[in-house]
């Protein structure tokens, strides 16, 4: 948790909640950017709004969607960090962000 903390305290890192537009207004971590890995398009929308020479840092709910974004974008030549157990565990540690 304190790893990803500090990964997304510098500014040439991308940060991207790949959760639902939905789950991202109820509550995400300040600037952030929401690409809903969800879509079917997710990988053209990611490749269209992040820079390639910049780290990308993800996060989801739990952890588990995360995972799969980070695989995309890593087999998209991105250098992916990711929050492992997810926005709720960020939540417990650091408090709620909207």
């Amino acid at each position: 948790m304190s790893e990803f903390a500090a990964t997304i305290a510098s500014p040439d890192v991308q940060l991207v909640d790949v959760r639902t537009p939905d789950e991202f207004a109820n509550g995400n971590i300040p600037g952030s950017v929401n690409i809903d890995v969800l879509t079917g398009h997710f990988g053209e929308t990611a490749s269209a709004s992040l820079d390639k020479s910049r780290t990308v840092a993800v996060y989801c709910r739990s952890g588990n969607r995360s995972k799969n974004a980070a695989k995309v974008l890593s087999m998209m030549g991105y250098n992916v960090v990711e929050l492992d157990k997810g926005y709720n565990a960020w939540v417990e540690f650091h408090g709620n962000s909207k």
